[in-house]
């Protein structure tokens, strides 16, 4: 295995734990900050695997994962906006194929959610976009990439059918 496939592997481990983690945690902020994390993950990895594309595209939403964690301090919404420009610039210029519509796509959808939406439809839109990434990564052959955002995915629904279980819990303490 080369020096470079190790620290590909070493990253994807480290951003496969960061996607776990927020997708399973309940607090906005600490979504979007271990989203960050996993994103500088991604970056690397879609580096080294030569994807250019993927790259750009994952390091707006980087950047834009950082930028939403001071959303409370920020009384309008320009960044929000901002972000969503830089996206669709960066899928333009770093188009490739017809699948390069995903990168654009998915990450637009997912800067709404994490900009207004609560917690719940931000991971309904975090399993939205992961699974526009996996389609992309497997027709690029990024399965290790395409791995991390099945396991996102699968952790967001898990988050939510978690969620469900205590609140139906809730529920019927209330009741008792």
């Amino acid at each position: 295995m080369s020096n470079l496939m190790i620290w590909c592997t070493i990253f994807q481990i480290f951003g496969l734990g960061f996607v776990l983690a927020a997708g399973v945690n309940q607090q906005k902020k600490w979504i979007l900050f271990l989203t960050f994390c996993a994103n500088v993950c991604s970056v690397l990895v879609m580096i080294f695997a030569g994807r250019y594309d993927g790259a750009a595209s994952t390091l707006i939403c980087t950047i834009r994962a950082f930028l939403f964690l001071f959303q409370d301090q920020v009384k309008s919404n320009k960044i929000f906006w901002r972000c969503v420009i830089a996206q669709v610039v960066v899928g333009v210029v770093a188009w490739q194929s017809p699948l390069s519509l995903l990168i654009i796509v998915a990450p637009v959808v997912l800067c709404s959610v994490n900009w207004f939406g609560s917690v719940k439809s931000i991971k309904y839109g975090t399993i939205f976009s992961d699974g526009c990434w996996v389609i992309f990564d497997i027709s690029n052959g990024i399965y290790i990439e395409a791995t991390r955002d099945f396991a996102e995915a699968l952790s967001n629904i898990i988050g939510l059918v978690r969620e469900r279980k205590t609140k139906t819990v809730d529920i019927g303490k209330v009741l008792d």
